[in-house]
């Protein structure tokens, strides 16, 4: 993963955090325009 160890190397690895994926903004937009959604906020 390129973008990870790029940011090792500005950052520095006490700063990183791998995290368990979730969706993001982009992945809501590419659902909704597949599929019929609601969205409460």
């Amino acid at each position: 993963m390129k973008a990870r160890s790029l940011a090792e190397t500005y950052m520095g690895t006490d700063k990183m955090e791998t995290t368990e994926m979730r969706m993001g903004a982009e992945d809501f937009g590419y659902y909704t325009a597949k599929y019929p959604v609601v969205s409460i906020a």
